[in-house]
């Protein structure tokens, strides 16, 4: 879960309760995205970056005129929706 990086966790990195955190917080927030401006991060496309749990990719969400502008690839970029 992309939150547990914005928040203190147990060493195997999950959150747990809070009594016993006591790694991280490993970002204080998401990146600003710089082509969105904003920084919100969702599962898929609807935010300014995809966070994908199975394998931990985060991607910036782009209008696809831009991905293609810039000659990103898919695992750089995924298309607004």
């Amino acid at each position: 879960m992309f939150g547990n990086l914005t928040t203190e966790t147990e060493v195997d990195g999950s959150a747990g309760d809070s009594s016993g955190n006591e790694f991280g917080p490993y970002l204080q927030q998401a990146p600003l995205n710089p082509f969105t401006q904003g920084s919100t991060v969702a599962a898929d496309n609807s935010g300014d970056w995809e966070y994908t749990a199975a394998t931990g990719a985060i991607r910036a969400v782009l209008p696809a005129a831009k991905i293609a502008e810039l000659n990103l690839s898919a695992t750089d970029a995924v298309a607004a929706p």
